[in-house]
């Protein structure tokens, strides 16, 4: 499994929000600058992590975004979800098929799969912002 781009960049911004003082605006394009990664694409990363409720925005002179909850209730999963990515190794597991699959119903994989999905989701729900905060500093 490939962890997306859009989720990499998601959990590093989303990082980067939670280390900064609490309740503190950061200006998008400040965090775009810091995770090198293109103010246009984290814009659309954000609406989404807006709309999750998982930050919130501030206009004005002094704006920007900010994390809705304490680094400890943000879980990676969340984000993940949040920016509309799958954490499915393969697509069988999120019951749709591609042309190269022989069919869920005879596939001798299918429980491995979905047993690897299922320790795949419990990784992303079982990590905080706060762990990664943690393992940074440590």
């Amino acid at each position: 499994m490939k962890l997306t781009t859009k989720s990499r960049y998601a959990i590093r911004a989303m990082a980067d929000l939670a280390e900064q003082p609490r309740g503190k605006a950061i200006p998008l394009d400040a965090i775009a600058k810091r995770q090198c990664v293109k103010l246009k694409y984290l814009e659309q990363i954000f609406l989404k992590l807006r709309k999750a409720q998982l930050i919130e925005g501030k206009k004005g002179p002094g704006g920007g975004y900010m994390i809705t909850k304490a680094p400890e209730q943000i879980r990676l999963g969340e984000i993940v979800q949040a920016v509309g990515e799958s954490t499915a190794p393969v697509l069988c597991t999120v019951g749709t098929r591609d042309k190269y699959c022989s069919g869920v119903n005879e596939c001798p994989l299918l429980p491995h799969w979905i047993e690897l999905k299922n320790q795949i989701d419990a990784f992303f729900n079982g990590h905080t912002l706060a762990d990664i905060m943690r393992k940074k500093g440590g």
